[in-house]
């Protein structure tokens, strides 16, 4: 999911390349873009909007971009991606997606990409998941990822709570912004793999990463309580300088789906409801909440 300036939302079909739009005012579904047989996009993965750039879908197989509501889109194709945990839109039009890659890749070793506007790749860095099944490395080496309003990139690793900042989204300027593995421990990775190719669901991960409107940084995470199946998100503001300012446990079943706005997010629970949340950091008599 997408939100316009306007707030219409845009929503993107996983198993096709059909978009929907919806009016929240209206509540309404109208389809705006339908399966092109000439353009093998693939089902979506992801999808971000920047003002100055407009909207992008990443498909399987390729990237449209939308200068506006009434543009039909532009396609370039792309190598197959099937599992992107990470993308986002830098202000001249390049964009980030942050993905494992098969073995055979030139580029499988890193898991944070660059290309430009018009679909070249551009730069590779931060490492892949190291692993000695591909598998493991398709699934795992993917990050979040975020463009800040100076066009520097954020990058948070699944496991442990850690986030680098790569200024002006070069790979060679770069510093760790926080690391705390009392939220996320290194360990969880031991909880995704239990066994020879095998994936566990049920581990503690981070799976959303967004600079807020005054340079603070919003990190979500799962987090699984002992014997639940259903995760609970975790949702933690660090200050630019790394300073964990609060952090708060919300119900389970949530997943965190776009940005609505500045400090604004939506969020589904399960095939239930979509909610936009707004976050805030709140001095309490004990400390930040």
């Amino acid at each position: 999911m997408a939100a316009w300036s306007d707030g219409v939302i845009w929503i993107g079909g996983a198993d096709s390349e059909s978009i929907w739009e919806m009016n929240v005012a209206t509540d309404r579904l109208r389809l705006v873009h339908g399966d092109d047989r000439g353009q093998k996009a693939g089902g979506t993965r992801a999808m971000r909007y920047r003002p100055e750039v407009g909207l992008m879908v990443l498909g399987r197989a390729g990237v449209r971009h939308f200068a506006s509501r009434r543009d039909g889109g532009s396609f370039v194709e792309m190598s197959n991606r099937s599992v992107v945990v990470g993308f986002d839109l830098l202000p001249q039009g390049d964009y980030i997606v942050s993905t494992g890659r098969y073995p055979n890749d030139p580029l499988s070793a890193h898991s944070v990409h660059r290309y430009a506007a018009t679909g070249e790749h551009m730069a590779s860095w931060h490492a892949a998941f190291p692993h000695d099944d591909w598998r493991a490395v398709l699934r795992l080496s993917g990050k979040p990822v975020a463009v800040t309003a100076d066009g520097d990139v954020l990058v948070s690793e699944l496991a442990p709570f850690k986030v680098t900042r790569y200024r002006g989204g070069r790979s060679d300027d770069w510093e760790i912004v926080v690391e705390d593995s009392e939220i996320v421990d290194a360990n969880e990775f031991e909880r995704a793999l239990p066994a020879p190719r095998t994936f566990a669901f049920q581990w503690n991960r981070t799976v959303f990463v967004d600079e807020m409107a005054n340079g603070d940084i919003l990190n979500v995470a799962l987090v699984y309580p002992p014997r639940e199946p259903v995760a609970q998100t975790m949702w933690v503001v660090v200050s630019p300088m790394g300073e964990v300012l609060g952090r708060s446990t919300y119900g389970r079943g949530l997943r965190v789906v776009g940005r609505a706005g500045p400090n604004r997010y939506y969020v589904v629970h399960g095939d239930e409801w979509l909610a936009e949340v707004e976050v805030y950091v709140e001095r309490t008599g004990e400390g930040s909440g």
